[in-house]
């Protein structure tokens, strides 16, 4: 429990904060069944997150004050205006690039970067400031930095905002199941997909998409990555041996 509270579990702290959620309910499953539920409070994921629950409210409240701060620059300086922003955080700093492409102009770019510094009891402290002392007054104090870059300049800033995106996208993308990989099986893929709800009409009709979709969703599509197709023979040799079955050796053929 703590090793998976420490690895994936920030997010649902904050979220479980925002809306004012005393904890939230885990399920434990596979690809097949749900295997059991377990309640976890706020409090005990803040115990494993950050020492203690003083110390999560403590880092929540800082959390959102920074962004805070961040959100009404970026206004200031955008005012009106629509824009796409990227973050990427890094051991010291934040990095922030807004995005903004005048009509009939190139598109702009502004990075903003965000260096924070702590202070304990008016002391500048290296490391994690001791949050879980209630006599422990914790600041942070903070500086901001802005550069401008433009996509035909080829400079430092665009190139950090696109290496940025690009491992973003690369997150997001999906990966193709077993025994997929062309354009016409990815377009099976999609058009075989039931969305209908159990209770509605078994004549659903299938749907079509065009060559030029095939291709826009391939964007959204990857490889599967050697460490992936490593764990599906894992998987898929366990549900034989659950089944009864004879288990495929993953080095034949």
């Amino acid at each position: 429990m703590y090793d998976l509270v420490r690895s994936a579990m920030i997010k649902y702290n904050f979220q479980a904060r925002i809306g004012n959620m005393a904890g939230i309910f885990l399920a434990y499953h596979n690809t097949s069944k749900i295997l059991g539920f377990q309640y976890l409070s706020v409090e005990d994921m803040d115990t494993m997150l950050f020492g203690s629950h003083l110390a999560g409210n403590r880092v929540f409240d800082k959390g959102v004050a920074i962004l805070d701060m961040l959100a009404e620059n970026i206004v200031k300086d955008w005012p009106r205006k629509t824009i796409e922003i990227t973050f990427e955080g890094k051991k010291d700093r934040l990095r922030v690039w807004v995005e903004h492409t005048p009509k009939g102009a190139k598109p702009k770019v502004v990075e903003y970067t965000l260096e924070v510094f702590n202070y304990v009891n008016g002391k500048e402290v290296t490391g994690t400031p001791p949050l879980s002392d209630p006599d422990a007054k914790w600041d942070i104090r903070y500086k901001v930095h802005r550069m401008i870059g433009y996509s035909h300049s080829g400079d430092e800033v665009f190139r950090r905002y696109k290496r940025a995106r690009k491992a973003q996208e690369w997150i997001n993308k999906l990966v193709l199941p077993p025994g997929v990989s062309s354009d016409a099986e990815i377009r099976t893929l999609w058009e075989d997909i039931d969305l209908s709800l159990p209770s509605s009409s078994s004549n659903t009709r299938r749907r079509r998409i065009s060559q030029k979709d095939v291709k826009k969703l391939r964007r959204h599509f990857m490889k599967p990555y050697p460490l992936l197709l490593h764990a599906r023979e894992l998987a898929d040799a366990a549900r034989k041996r659950k089944e009864g079955g004879p288990e495929n050796d993953p080095h034949d053929g």
